[in-house]
């Protein structure tokens, strides 16, 4: 059996409301990063879906998450989530 991590996920704006207007927390196999993390509430929460893919299943530039505090630049790079984690997520202003 994998060994599992609990991931707790935080969301403002509109990512809370399509998170169902509540904090989550998710449990992962491990290792696991924050596509994986996105991946399993994307499927989970579809409505999620709408708010931070692009269409075209790419994620929008406007979208900034943070891990433990810290910025986390590259969303789809191979830093590892582990347990405890806190994610926060939002959506950057964008427009003018």
């Amino acid at each position: 059996m994998p060994d599992l991590i609990r991931v707790k996920v935080k969301g403002y704006n509109l990512i809370w409301s399509a998170l169902g207007g509540h904090d989550a927390e998710v449990t992962l196999a491990a290792p696991a990063t924050f596509a994986d993390l996105l991946d399993h509430l994307v499927r989970e929460r579809g409505a999620l879906a709408q708010v931070v893919l692009d269409g075209r299943e790419g994620i929008r530039p406007n979208l900034r998450v943070f891990l433990n505090g810290r910025p986390l630049p590259n969303v789809s790079g191979p830093e590892q989530l582990n347990d405890g984690d806190e994610v926060i997520m939002l959506m950057a202003a964008a427009g003018g």
